[in-house]
């Protein structure tokens, strides 16, 4: 339903009073120092004075402003503001723990440019610089309406260009400031999301795991009968066992080294800042082991990441990807377990594309380049997420991403790569990498496995490698479905497939724990259907 004009106005009034009390109050505050630095390039001296740019500049506050009363339900207002006061809350902080200026003078200006210079002035002091709350609202801005208007992105997207360009063309802001307000605006809308599971709330409580898996669910609990009585309450709490729980603060720890050494020299200043867009890349990787939740990286239900995880994991997702590239070069990326069962890497739609995973050679050589050139294309997120991508049924040829029609269906386990959109079924359970699944995801995974191969006929199971994650849903499904009488059977069929498979204690314990809920549960079902025909056959 859409808020009242009241209550928007209410809102804005609020949310407006606090952006002026709080910028205002830092903006002074910074006046009264005896010494604020300024930071700036000398390359910066070139960057010309454009008067007109005033306009765009000044123009993110009617859209700020316009947002509220175009929001189409509470919920969307509500996350809007969140957004806002959250961004407004960061910036001030760092205006009053670092405070900057500029120190540049401003060619004169008169007119309607002049005008509104002096009405700029006699608000907005030359302090409250990195990171620029302008730069950062203009994307969360920006992101309202590019999901609210998906008819005119193009348009929103360049004029959302234009004011970020005009922070410099008008003199208010410095060239470091720009970055650090991006990383600003893109770790707000990481933060709370547009859609799925806020990356601060875990992974398995009522409305984890289980709501942004709910169609998933659905479909397992009606294609697979052994899954059919399991309750949903057994999925709530993700029972992480202590050895589990210990390789996850290992590892947290290990990366979280990885993020101080990139700001080491950050420390220097100049180019050398940019390194701590890695550190902040790798610190979210470390925030998502330390909570044990894959949702923090926002692995999307089609397979991509969101545009914000995208943007700040960048240097992660390029380290990930040369990483695959590393331990699968020579190595097949898909192999069959069974007939209709098959395990690989979720980068085989890069490598093997239309001509089929199985090394078939009947893609032609420019549609293999293209494919490879696409991998590049995903490390660009404005291109990635930004320009609009034709549907599967619009599709005038075949799409180079798209894994090979014989393969039907995939279940994506890998929670830090992105996958391509795919034209058959899809559904994703991100995992994290390195440590044993926990039981309860295993037991969604097989389940979802089971109901995906007898509705489509052929799942590939896929992992970063498939080497791990993906091999432990694949035992648990040989232990259950596959005919297979122990773990030792089911390993020595899946080695015979993919030797590379890793098999760690833990996991080993999980995939016979899962396994053995999913059969009981199973067996729960049969007598359960047996008591109840009985009962009606007495009635009849």
């Amino acid at each position: 339903m859409k808020p009242a004009f009241k209550t928007s106005l209410l809102k804005l009034a609020l949310i407006g009073a606090l952006f002026y009390t709080s910028y205002g109050l830092s903006n002074h505050y910074a006046a009264s120092l005896a010494y604020v630095p300024e930071v700036a390039f000398a390359w910066e001296l070139g960057i010309p004075f454009w008067a007109w740019t005033i306009v765009p500049y000044w123009s993110l506050n009617l859209m700020y402003a316009a947002a509220f009363f175009l929001c189409r339900d509470a919920g969307e207002q509500n996350r809007y503001v969140a957004r806002l006061v959250s961004a407004q809350i960061i910036a001030t902080t760092c205006f009053m723990l670092f405070p900057l200026h500029f120190g540049w003078p401003k060619p004169p200006t008169d007119g309607l440019w002049g005008v509104m210079f002096d009405s700029l002035v006699a608000f907005d002091l030359p302090y409250n610089q990195s990171p620029s709350l302008h730069i950062a609202l203009s994307i969360i801005v920006g992101a309202f309406y590019w999901t609210r208007f998906p008819k005119i992105r193009l348009p929103i997207f360049l004029w959302q260009s234009l004011i970020a360009l005009s922070v410099l063309t008008t003199y208010q802001h410095h060239f470091i400031d720009v970055p650090t307000g991006a990383l600003l605006g893109w770790l707000v809308l990481w933060a709370i999301p547009q859609h799925g599971v806020s990356p601060f709330r875990r992974p398995f409580g009522t409305q984890g795991r289980l709501k942004t898996s709910e169609a998933s669910f659905c479909e397992a609990k009606t294609n697979a009968v052994s899954f059919a009585r399991t309750s949903e309450a057994s999925f709530r709490e993700a029972k992480t066992s202590p050895a589990t729980r210990s390789r996850e603060i290992k590892i947290a720890m290990l990366y979280l080294a990885g993020a101080v050494l990139p700001a080491l020299p950050a420390l220097l200043g100049g180019a050398w800042l940019w390194m701590l867009w890695v550190s902040v890349s790798l610190l979210v990787v470390v925030f998502a082991y330390l909570t044990g939740n894959a949702a923090v990286l926002q692995k999307q239900a089609d397979g991509r990441l969101s545009a914000a995880a995208t943007i700040l994991l960048l240097p992660y997702l390029v380290d990930v990807r040369l990483n695959m590239a590393y331990w699968l070069r020579g190595k097949a990326k898909t192999e069959r377990v069974r007939d209709d069962v098959l395990i690989g890497s979720t980068g085989v739609a890069e490598i093997q594309h239309c001509g089929g995973v199985f090394g078939k050679k009947t893609a032609s050589a420019a549609l293999k380049m293209l494919a490879r050139c696409s991998t590049l294309l995903r490390f660009l997120p404005c291109i990635y997420h930004f320009l609009s991508q034709k549907s599967a049924s619009q599709a005038k040829s075949p799409q180079p991403l798209a894994i090979s029609d014989d393969l039907p269906a995939v279940l994506d386990v890998c929670a830090e790569y992105p996958r391509p959109r795919y034209r058959g079924a899809y559904r994703t359970l991100p995992l994290l990498d390195m440590v044993a699944p926990s039981e309860n995801d295993l037991v969604q995974a097989a389940s979802l496995l089971e109901a995906l191969r007898r509705q489509h006929g052929k799942v590939l199971t896929c992992c970063a490698l498939g080497y791990g994650r993906s091999a432990a849903v694949v035992l648990t499904w040989l232990l259950v479905y596959g005919g297979c009488r122990d773990l030792a059977q089911a390993t020595a069929e899946l080695e015979q497939a993919r030797p590379q498979m890793v098999l760690p204690p833990e996991t080993a314990k999980a995939v016979e724990a899962a396994a053995g809920r999913l059969k009981m549960n199973a067996v729960s079902f049969a007598k359960t259907s047996e008591a109840s025909f009985r009962d009606a056959n007495r009635d009849s």
